[in-house]
């Protein structure tokens, strides 16, 4: 699931940024199974909270608080 998120056709989502960003890293990049690991914990750690507060996914709350600008 978490390659999907990641993938070239995909599009615009947080999950994709964030793993570009680990893989950019700085000063160090992480190496690509490592920041995938990373993005699937990020992906679990969204559904736990969407399901603990009982709230519907909020695809920009998520661009907010991974400091992400979605483009249009």
């Amino acid at each position: 699931m978490a390659m999907q998120l990641i993938g070239e056709r995909t599009g615009n989502n947080p999950f994709k940024h964030y793993y570009q960003r680990l893989l950019a890293g700085n000063p160090m990049p992480n190496p690509p199974k490592v920041a995938l690991g990373h993005v699937a914990s990020k992906l679990v750690t969204v559904m736990y909270v969407c399901m603990r507060r009982r709230e519907a996914y909020d695809e920009n709350k998520l661009f907010r608080h991974m400091g992400v600008i979605k483009a249009i």
